[in-house]
Order: structure tokens, then sequence, then C-alpha cells
């Protein structure tokens, strides 16, 4: 999971068209949160609405042998997932997505595309299909 550590731009998509502009961009920070233990701490900012839109957490559950990842949005929902870890280049993170309406199970699978890119693809549960409704390309700013 330290391959994420960083300063990351985000760029997000509403469908699989990823050639066209992106429908949102924004910076996601992760910093490594503890010197001994793995506990990752993030954010997703949005420099030109001047807001932190969420802030995460990343560890590892040494009994379940799994990674554990919370995020909360400034929309109050609450992500929970977890994930065996990498499998060569891919990471499914599998979990589900709290909000005051019910909550949704959810998938995010990652692809890494080299030391400063990787590509993530976010999809919900419908009936006994995953169906996925955002695209996202992060670039390592430092």
């Amino acid at each position: 999971m330290h391959y994420f550590i960083g300063d990351w731009r985000l760029m997000v998509w509403g469908d699989p068209d990823t050639m066209r502009a992106p429908d949102g961009v924004g910076e996601w920070r992760l910093d490594n949160g503890l010197d001994g233990a793995l506990a990752l701490t993030g954010q997703v900012l949005l420099p030109e609405e001047n807001r932190i839109m969420t802030r995460e957490l990343i560890s590892y559950d040494p009994d379940g042998r799994r990674f554990r990842r919370s995020i909360v949005s400034d929309d109050s929902t609450l992500y929970l997932f977890d994930s065996s870890g990498w499998t060569g280049d891919s990471l499914e993170w599998n979990g589900t997505a709290v909000r005051n309406t019910g909550r949704v199970p959810m998938r995010e699978v990652v692809h890494r595309k080299g030391p400063d890119l990787f590509e993530a693809v976010f999809l919900v549960r419908e009936g006994l299909s995953w169906v996925p409704v955002s695209w996202e390309r992060l670039s390592r700013i430092k």
C-alpha cells in the first residue's frame, strides 16, 4: 500500500470515455500516519472549490490478514472497504457505501500502470451484477 503515499492528480469520469475532458479534477494526498504500523491517512482536495471532499484511513488488520479502508465524504457517506492486497498490478477493494438512505455494496478495482500512474473503476452491486459507475485516473504529482 505504500505505493500510494504521495500527492496525486485525480481525474474522474462518469462514463468509460476517458479520452474526453474529465467530469471532475482534484488531488488525492496520502501520508504515512504512523512509523511503527501501516496507517495511511488521506484526503481528496478540490483546489478550485477550496474544499476537502473526503478523508480516509488505510490500515492493516493482522488478525484478519486484510487491509481495511474507511472513507468519509463531505456528503456524509461512509465507505468501508477491505482487500487482501495487490495481485500483480491489480488491487481490488470490496465493501459498502453507507448513506442515510441505506447501504450499497461497492467495489473498486485498481490497475497500476506504472510507478506514477494508476486507473480505477468503482462498481455498485445491482441484483446479481456489478455495474461500473465511476472511472478514475491518478498521476503522481510528488
